[in-house]
């Protein structure tokens, strides 16, 4: 019985992660994330995992739904522009091997500290990079990568950031931008005697 019942256990925390990790790769899929918290709460609370099993395989179905198909079934550009945009404060959209992009990832990733993380959206490797970019050009005007967003609006590219981090402006511009949805400071680097 025990065996059993720790054996349900394992089961619902790795179909609990394999849902996480689901929810990272499309973080627009909130109620995804609203079943898992659901599932989570009830293998707690449970002390006897018995119907957890079934109350899952009866959520999933919606667990699976894109959110960022339209109601004719073709992919949704604006749907998903605007799920990204929901997970973090700053979006990095950008291309992996565009050495402007390099640059600016380069630079809010590992010279600031930003809380929460950036999010990345690399176009090149999105499955509908080609629809994303277009639409977010459409609505920016900015048709080029990189493109940096600040609480869902483009704030510019490489020169743009560049020339704020060189007038040493980036931090008290991000700050004035997001307000109280983000925290960021730079990284001192340090000194060589």
């Amino acid at each position: 019985m025990v065996a059993t019942r720790r054996t349900r256990i394992l089961i619902l925390t790795a179909l609990a992660f394999t849902i996480g990790l689901l929810l990272f790769a499309y973080p627009g899929h909130q109620d995804t994330a609203k079943i898992l918290d659901k599932v989570e709460e009830k293998v707690r609370l449970s002390g006897d995992s018995e119907n957890v099993d079934s109350k899952l395989s009866q959520q999933a179905p919606a667990a699976a739904k894109d959110l960022t198909v339209g109601d004719d079934g073709a992919f949704d550009p604006e749907k998903e522009y605007m799920a990204i945009l929901e997970v973090a404060p700053v979006v990095i959209f950008s291309k992996s091997k565009c050495p402007h992009s390099k640059f600016v990832k380069d630079l809010l990733l590992k010279a600031y500290s930003i809380t929460p993380t950036a999010r990345v959206v690399e176009l090149d490797l999105h499955p509908h990079g080609a629809d994303l970019q277009a639409y977010i050009g459409k609505v920016t005007g900015r048709r080029t990568v990189p493109n940096v967003h600040i609480v869902g609006t483009s704030r510019g590219g490489g020169d743009e950031i560049r020339a704020l981090h060189e007038a040493n402006e980036l931090s008290t511009s991000f700050a004035k931008w997001a307000g109280e949805s983000l925290r960021i400071k730079k990284i001192p680097v340090p000194s060589t005697n």
